[in-house]
């Protein structure tokens, strides 16, 4: 009797961690770890790396990762030798931090990219075809919009990169995408002819900006589309010509025909790229208001192009006396520099300098930095982005 109620309890825990193994192999890991599987279950199109919050300057959102960039990369030599895009890591590594946004590609020629219920884990998806001209369409697919379209109808924000796409769709893609999606009104197909480089500037939101656009496709230059928006959209990037990019008025979505690939000044499209995603709400939340209701007895200022290379002064004002503290942190939260760390001071205006190195007086990496000024309960906080 002893052998057989021992047989009995070792089959029992058999059975018990057999089918513990089967749930857990059955877990949606979307949910779970917030690792996108991809529904066509291709190992080589996904990296997922995953977002956290940390420290006392970040407001916690329902969930760690709001951007997902989708690699659609166009004909073969149409498109980015190099897979994935390091222009846009690059790009993103420095305004959202690396390890801050997810990936989903490179799609393959006839994949429909991320479906409705991934991209929906999103408040931004960004969405670069580079180029693709070639007839029948594949970049984007008709089911690629199809869930980009559901996705923005419930809600999500879409900044569509497409060289050619409106040529390689046909017809029907601006009465049935770009209109009621992007406001946009009219697309001019090819109004530069294979041109490697494009002079870009900035225009209403994006004024001021200024940058050299050289393409990095190994067998196709520029050919960039002028696009005319309707009432509810306006016009960001043009060569003093032709208007290339636009978004909408409420900043939900925006379609672009000349994408960012080798730019010069670098640091003024990195720029342009934080711009466009604080346009579209999206970063770390910070609290950068004082808690009290007259910002003259309160305030920080960090006197410097943003981005900068790492030097910067700073000016801050208190209206009474008390203890401060003025402190820097990482993308991800982490205190990486300590200029006054809970001083008694006098109030007035005080101007400091920091060199752009952490308190081991090394160099900071690039990236987005947030100085944080602290007094009796109040704080402000300012964004700087650092480029090397």
């Amino acid at each position: 009797m002893k052998k057989k109620s021992l047989f009995l309890i070792i089959l029992f825990v058999l059975i018990l961690s057999v089918l513990l193994i089967a749930a857990t192999k059955n877990q949606d890991p979307r949910l779970d770890k917030k690792t996108l599987s991809n529904s066509r279950s291709s190992s080589n199109e996904v990296i997922s790396v995953k977002r956290t919050y940390e420290g006392p300057i970040y407001k916690k959102s329902n969930r760690q990762v709001e951007v997902l960039f989708v690699e659609d990369p166009g004909m073969p030599g149409f498109g980015t030798a190099t897979k994935p895009d390091p222009q846009w890591i690059h790009y993103l590594d420095i305004t959202l931090g690396s390890g801050n946004y997810d990936w989903w590609g490179p799609v393959v020629d006839s994949s429909d990219g991320p479906p409705v219920d991934t991209m929906a884990l999103y408040d931004l998806v960004i969405w670069n075809c580079y180029d693709w001209w070639w007839s029948p369409c594949f970049a984007p697919t008709s089911g690629a919009v199809a869930n980009m379209s559901t996705y923005m109808d419930g809600g999500g924000k879409v900044w569509f990169i497409g060289q050619d796409a409106n040529y390689s769709f046909g017809p029907s893609f601006l009465t049935t995408f770009l209109t009621p999606y992007f406001e946009v009104q009219s697309v001019t197909d090819d109004v530069i002819w294979a041109t490697n480089t494009v002079a870009c500037q900035g225009e209403n939101v994006l004024a001021g900006f200024a940058y050299g656009d050289s393409a990095d496709f190994a067998s196709n230059p520029f050919f960039p589309d002028e696009v005319i928006p309707t009432a509810n959209g306006q016009q960001i990037i043009w060569d003093g010509q032709y208007h290339f990019n636009v978004i909408t008025n409420d900043f939900r979505s925006s379609f672009w025909t000349v994408d960012g690939r080798i730019c010069t000044p670098d640091s003024e499209f990195v720029a342009v790229v934080d711009s466009m995603l604080n346009l579209f709400s999206i970063g770390v939340a910070v609290e950068e208001k004082p808690i009290t209701q007259d910002p003259k007895s309160f305030s920080l200022t960090a006197k410097t192009s943003n981005p900068t290379k790492g030097h910067t002064s700073i000016s801050y004002s208190t209206a009474q006396n008390g203890k401060v503290s003025l402190k820097v942190y990482d993308g991800t939260g982490r205190l990486v520099r300590k200029l006054v760390d809970n001083v008694l001071e006098q109030a007035g205006t005080k101007t400091l300098y920091w060199d752009g190195k952490n308190d081991n007086h090394h160099p900071v990496a690039a990236g987005v930095y947030f100085i944080r000024l602290s007094m009796e309960g109040r704080t402000a906080t300012k964004k700087m982005v650092i480029v090397r």
